[in-house]
């Protein structure tokens, strides 16, 4: 999955229907998948490593709102 993907599901996972955070999430991504790497994992662009940044990111979106 390239970002643009990540970044539809994660709105719809986040219940997010506006544009106006997109800069945010994608920062969000990024620092998910940095995140991820630095613990020895090789991202691919396969739905289930997507996914997985897909999750990392909306835990990271949710745990700065609390």
């Amino acid at each position: 999955m390239v970002d643009q993907e990540i970044l539809t599901v994660l709105k719809i996972d986040l219940q997010i229907s506006t544009d106006k955070m997109d800069d945010y999430l994608y920062r969000l991504i990024q620092a998910a998948k940095s995140y991820i790497q630095s613990e020895g994992i090789k991202l691919t662009r396969t739905a289930g490593d997507g996914m997985l940044v897909e999750m990392y990111a909306a835990y990271l979106y949710r745990r700065r709102r609390e």
